[in-house]
């Protein structure tokens, strides 16, 4: 089963868990989203506090992560997907 996250840089990563990754750029708009959501880090096990953008990334890359979308189609957000 695949798993899918959407990441940004707030201060800090945030990453929210997708269930439908066609709607990654609903994600500019979405007020559920907040600084404090850290759905990758919670399920992969993980603290991302601190990092920067690229950091986060390795760390995403270290626990089987892809990123399959860099294009900014909702702002500074990344589709990464674990297989």
């Amino acid at each position: 089963m695949m798993m899918y996250y959407a990441s940004c840089d707030a201060n800090g990563p945030i990453s929210v868990r997708m269930a439908d990754p066609d709607k990654m750029g609903e994600l500019a708009t979405c007020e559920a989203v907040d600084a404090c959501t850290t759905h990758a880090e919670d399920d992969l096990g993980f603290c991302g506090e601190g990092m920067s953008e690229a950091q986060f990334g390795r760390a995403m890359e270290a626990h089987g992560a892809e990123c399959v979308d860099s294009s900014e189609i909702a702002g500074e957000w990344r589709l990464w997907r674990i297989a």
